[in-house]
């Protein structure tokens, strides 16, 4: 089994979990993707993977998805370095997973 026929079985169980469907899901990504076209201080409208990531991790909520989008984005315009200096892959990122996982 490849890396992403191991993520669409994950995303099935959580949706399944949550008692959403695929439909359901297209449905929630679709409002916030029109919620997101009239937030004109966010720089760019993000996939749809990553607004189901959001979504997920919000438990499905629309509402606090919408808020969490904002923040991301907000906090990334405001402290650029924040995010331009992070490489999940760099020894020191390695350092802090070992000490919080």
């Amino acid at each position: 089994m490849d890396t992403n026929e191991l993520l669409q079985v994950d995303k099935d169980l959580i949706r399944k979990e949550w008692g959403k469907t695929k439909n359901d899901i297209i449905k929630d990504i679709l409002i916030i993707r029109e919620w997101l076209k009239t937030q004109k201080h966010l720089p760019e409208i993000p996939s749809d993977n990553a607004i189901e990531f959001f979504l997920t991790n919000c438990k499905f909520s629309i509402e606090k998805t919408k808020q969490n989008l904002d923040m991301y984005y907000t906090v990334q315009n405001l402290i650029p370095d924040l995010y331009q200096k992070c490489n999940p892959c760099s020894p020191d990122m390695e350092t802090a997973y070992q000490l919080t996982f």
